[in-house]
């Protein structure tokens, strides 16, 4: 498992598994993120899990534009 270090997390924290994200409810798929927002629903797992991957990535980017201007 990879692992990105989330911004303001100390250097000397260790590595840990993250929670799953995806849910399952009424035959639809979900994912929470950090703020524990349910995004969805998706028909497949794998449509959710892709449009999470989107999610992260968005959020990579913009933590480093944010500090690119601070």
């Amino acid at each position: 498992m990879s692992y990105v270090r989330r911004a303001g997390e100390p250097i000397y924290l260790e590595p840990f598994e993250r929670k799953e994200r995806l849910i399952i409810r009424d035959g639809f798929y979900f994912y929470r993120t950090r703020e524990c927002q349910f995004i969805g629903p998706f028909e497949t797992a794998k449509d959710a899990a892709s449009d999470l991957n989107m999610f992260v990535e968005i959020n990579q980017i913009e933590q480093q534009i944010h500090t690119m201007i601070c």
